[in-house]
């Protein structure tokens, strides 16, 4: 059926999503700071 493949796939992937997630909320966290002063 190749449904282990599939599996193996998302890893790298749900990776680069956790970094991706770490960036976006930096840059929220440096909009507030900018919109604060």
């Amino acid at each position: 059926m190749g449904g282990g493949e599939r599996y193996n796939i998302p890893d790298p992937q749900s990776r680069n999503a956790s970094k991706n997630q770490e960036q976006q909320n930096r840059q929220k966290s440096k909009d507030q700071n900018s919109s604060q002063t």
